[in-house]
C-alpha cells in the first residue's frame, strides 16, 4: 500500500486498518521496477485473489460494477485468508466527493451501510 494510500485510509477510517486493497491506477511501484496495470492490489488476502481479479476485471466500469467488483474481490480474499478480516470499509472516490461504504458479514454483504 502506498504512502497515499495509507494516508487516505487513515483519514476515512482511523481506527481500523485495511488488511486488503484493491485500488485502480495505472502504475505502481513492484519491486524495482516501474510497472504498467489496470490496477493494484496489496494485503494479506491479495495473494488470492490475484486470479479472481484478472478474470473480472473490465476496463471502463460504471461506478455500480466498479463497487460490486471490489466487494466480491475483498468478499474472496476474506473467505481464503483468515487474516483478512470480515467486515468489507470501502470509500469510493468520484468528483462529487468521497462515499463511504460499510458490508457486514452477518447481513451476507448484501446491505450497504454509508458511514
Amino acid at each position: 500500500m502506498s504512502m497515499s494510500e495509507r494516508l487516505v485510509s487513515k483519514l476515512l477510517f482511523p481506527h481500523s486498518a485495511p488488511q486488503t486493497t484493491v485500488v485502480k491506477r495505472t502504475a505502481f511501484l513492484s519491486a524495482g521496477p516501474f510497472t504498467s496495470s489496470p490496477y493494484a492490489i496489496g494485503g494479506s488476502g491479495s495473494t488470492y485473489i490475484y486470479g479472481f481479479c484478472d478474470s473480472n476485471w473490465k476496463e471502463g466500469m460504471e461506478e455500480a460494477d466498479a463497487v460490486a467488483f471490489v466487494k466480491e474481490a475483498l468478499k474472496e480474499a476474506i473467505k481464503w485468508d483468515g487474516s483478512s478480516g470480515g467486515v468489507i470499509r470501502m470509500v469510493v472516490l468520484t468528483a462529487k466527493g468521497a462515499d463511504k461504504h460499510l458490508y457486514l458479514p452477518d447481513t451476507d454483504y448484501k446491505v450497504r451501510h454509508a458511514v
